[in-house]
């Protein structure tokens, strides 16, 4: 059975949408998504069979199932390495900053190129942007 074709429902953060799409759609936490913005209309052929293989399309980001409801889910950018801890540990300080990242924790979060107006928040505290109505697709 094909998954239908999720969007984001709703922009909460620069970090964090909604799909819509939840358990009934055979979400599960941890499951990955990526964004789709313009749907590539140059197909690439395949030099050896001539076959068409697909379009090339407008990657905007990736996120991650955090929390999966009956008809929709919030996902949020994947968490990412904090340079400053990296750097602070085994090395010498070069300053506060670097010292404090490491103190605060390892991990940062990405974040997505949203179109600011379009945020509405909703929990507590490519060159375009992520939009309501783009496209999601399960990263296998």
């Amino acid at each position: 059975m094909a998954m239908e074709k999720l969007r984001i429902a709703k922009i909460i953060n620069d970090t964090t949408i909604v799909i819509n799409g939840g358990k009934n759609s055979g979400i599960k936490i941890g499951q990955k998504f990526q964004i789709i913005g313009k749907k590539g209309t140059d197909p690439v052929i395949d030099p050896d069979t001539g076959e068409e293989l697909g379009t090339l399309d407008e990657l905007k980001g990736k996120v991650v199932a955090t929390e999966v409801y009956p008809r929709m889910t919030i996902a949020e950018t994947p968490k990412v390495k904090n340079k400053y801890a990296e750097q602070a540990i085994g090395h010498q300080m070069r300053s506060m900053n670097n010292l404090m990242g490491a103190i605060n924790g390892t991990t940062d979060q990405e974040y997505l190129n949203v179109d600011r107006s379009q945020i509405t928040g909703g929990l507590p505290d490519s060159d375009s942007p992520v939009q309501i109505g783009d496209y999601v697709e399960k990263i296998n």
